[in-house]
């Protein structure tokens, strides 16, 4: 019952990531060519070098990790505190304030772990 649901958030978050990176690099091409007079082409072609030296891929690998870990962490918890609530609407909401809570501190320390684990030197 819960499985299809952890299988869908954990593939789809790491689309998210990528999806949200894509829009915040089109951001700041944006913001650099109106804000800084950078023109697209110096942007992206410095971005893109970023990306396909190896410290830049090795960044890439490491946010689609924790997006599927994230997914993971997320999507278990809420399912976790879905499936034992009890007491009506007033059940929901605190089951849902718990889960908030519970994935958001998971994600956090999570995130450090893996950060740690990555980015030690």
């Amino acid at each position: 019952m819960i499985f299809p649901r952890i299988l869908g958030f954990s593939v789809m978050v790491p689309v998210l990531c990528v999806y949200s990176t894509a829009l915040g690099i089109l951001g700041g091409a944006i913001v650099g060519y109106f804000q800084l007079g950078i023109d697209y082409f110096t942007y992206f072609r410095d971005v893109f070098d970023r990306i396909a030296s190896i410290p830049g891929l090795k960044d890439l690998y490491v946010g689609i990790l924790k997006g599927f870990i994230f997914g993971i962490i997320v999507s278990a918890i809420s399912c976790s505190h879905g499936l034992r609530t009890s007491g009506g609407a007033i059940g929901v909401g605190r089951a849902t304030r718990e889960s908030v809570v519970a994935s958001f501190l998971m994600v956090i320390f999570t995130g450090y772990m893996i950060t740690a684990l990555f980015y030690r030197d």
